[in-house]
C-alpha cells in the first residue's frame, strides 16, 4: 500500500484576492439557512409593537394568538404576489394604538386571493360596534374601509421589515461574522470551497 499525502492551500475570505464570489455563495448559503419561524416571530413581535405599542421582541404564533387572537402570514421572495397578511379576530381593548373609529371588534378573513398569495389585499375585513341596545352590529362601508385601510399599511410595513431582517441576516458583515466564527479557512485562492476535509482554523 501507497499512502500519499494532499496538501490545499486554504484561505480565510480575508486572505483572498477577490471576495465577491466567494462573499455570494456564503450569502446565499446564510439565506438557506433562515428559518421560517424566525421571521415569523421577528414579523409578529413587531404587530403586537404597532398594536400596542409594547416591544416585547419576537413573539411565538401561539403567544400572537393568545394576546391579540391574530396569527401572520408572509412571503418575502421578491416574487409577484408576495408580502404580509393578518388573520383573526382583533379586540379594541387589545389594541390601543389602533385607530378603531368607535368600534369594538374587527376580524380579518381569508379572500380568494389569500389561496394562492400572501400580501395586503388576501384578506377581508369587517368592523363592528355595539348599538344603544347593547348588540354587534357591522360599522358603515365608509369607516370599515377606512378601518381596512390602515391594517392593508399595516401590513406593507411588516412586509418592508421582514426583507430588511432578511437582508441583515444575508448581509456582508453578517457573511464575515459567520465565516470568522464557523472554520474561516474553507476558500482555494480563486474564491471556490475547498473539499470540506481541508476546512479548518
Amino acid at each position: 500500500m501507497t499512502e500519499i499525502t494532499v496538501t490545499r492551500n486554504v484561505f480565510t475570505i480575508r486572505e483572498l484576492p477577490d471576495k465577491a464570489g466567494a462573499l455570494e455563495q456564503i450569502r446565499t448559503d446564510l439565506y438557506d439557512y433562515i428559518e421560517s419561524d424566525e421571521i415569523t416571530d421577528h414579523l409578529n413581535g413587531e404587530l403586537y409593537y404597532a398594536l400596542t405599542g409594547t416591544h416585547d421582541g419576537q413573539i411565538s404564533k401561539k403567544e400572537l394568538t393568545k394576546r391579540v387572537g391574530l396569527l401572520i402570514e408572509w412571503s418575502l421572495s421578491h416574487c409577484q404576489g408576495d408580502g404580509v397578511a393578518i388573520y383573526g379576530t382583533l379586540n379594541s381593548d387589545d389594541a390601543p394604538n389602533v385607530k378603531w373609529h368607535g368600534a369594538s371588534t374587527a376580524t380579518f378573513t381569508r379572500n380568494s386571493h389569500g389561496h394562492h398569495y400572501s400580501h395586503e389585499h388576501c384578506m377581508t375585513v369587517a368592523l363592528f360596534s355595539y348599538d344603544e341596545a347593547g348588540y354587534e352590529i357591522d360599522a358603515d362601508k365608509e369607516t370599515t374601509e377606512t378601518f381596512a385601510e390602515q391594517f392593508r399599511d399595516l401590513c406593507r410595513e411588516l412586509a418592508r421589515s421582514g426583507y430588511a431582517e432578511i437582508e441583515y441576516a444575508t448581509s456582508i458583515d453578517a457573511a464575515y461574522d459567520y465565516l470568522d466564527n464557523n472554520l474561516p479557512r474553507r476558500f482555494l485562492e480563486d474564491g471556490s470551497y475547498a473539499p470540506t476535509e481541508f476546512w479548518g482554523e
